[in-house]
This record gives structure tokens, sequence and C-alpha cells, in this order.
């Protein structure tokens, strides 16, 4: 019973996680650097980051997310 309850809140972690990234990749915030389970998400134009206090929420969050795996 615990392992079906993990494995959905683990599969609602990572539609968040997707949508988030999808998010912070689609507005130019971050890139995609290599394939599958080697990519890295890079942030980049942080100075402009700084102005957004909805993308600096998302961007922890995703962090969150990433730590909570």
């Amino acid at each position: 019973m615990q392992k079906v309850v993990l494995r959905k809140e683990l599969a609602l972690h990572q539609e968040k996680l997707d949508a988030m990234t999808r998010e912070v990749v689609e507005s130019g915030l971050a890139v995609w650097s290599g394939v599958g389970k080697k990519a890295s998400l890079i942030v980049n134009g942080q100075s402009n980051l700084l102005d957004s206090v909805q993308h600096i929420e998302e961007l922890n969050a995703i962090k969150d997310i990433f730590f909570f795996a």
C-alpha cells in the first residue's frame, strides 16, 4: 500500500517538475545540457531573473523537487 502511495507522489512531483522546467526553458531562463539521466538544467541570465519573483519561486520549487527525490 505504501509503495502505491509513494509512486503516486513521485509521479505528481515529476509532473510538477516537468511543467516548471518547461516554463523556465520556454521563457529563456534556462537550457537543457545533455540528454536523458545525464541532462542538466542550466540557469542563465541570473541578473534578469532577480527581477521576477515568480521565476525565483519556480526555480526554488524545481530545486526542492530535485532534493526531495
